[in-house]
């Protein structure tokens, strides 16, 4: 079960991916507001989930035109990550979450995720 905190960061496996300030917990969804941390030098991984990061936010600003809806089959390209039970939020106290899948990224740093039951 998550916790009350209002600041995480997301990891995925040994990756910092960044900081999350803002979170908030609505209807078993968190929000808040990425600050990332994750840079492409980090190697093939990270290079990986930065894709994965650009896509997200790409798909979601195409998604915005309910007239021409992008096919959330798009996503398979990254099964890899939205399958591998890598993603992770910890607390100050350094508590871990597993992410259900993995988060949603957004134009402007937004995220959301869902803890893993």
């Amino acid at each position: 079960m998550a916790n009350d905190s209002t600041e995480f960061t997301l990891w995925y496996g040994p990756i910092l991916i960044g900081n999350i300030v803002k979170a908030f917990e609505s209807e078993w969804t968190w929000y808040g507001t990425l600050k990332r941390e994750i840079s492409s030098d980090q190697g093939p991984l990270a290079r990986r989930l930065l894709d994965f990061i650009g896509f997200c936010k790409e798909w979601n600003e195409r998604a915005r035109n309910r007239s021409d809806p992008p096919d959330a089959a798009e996503f398979d390209q990254f099964s890899d990550l939205l399958q591998s039970g890598q993603w992770m939020t910890k607390d100050s106290s350094g508590r871990a979450n597993i992410v259900a899948e993995a988060p949603v990224f957004f134009e402007g740093g937004d995220v959301t995720w869902r803890v893993a039951s």
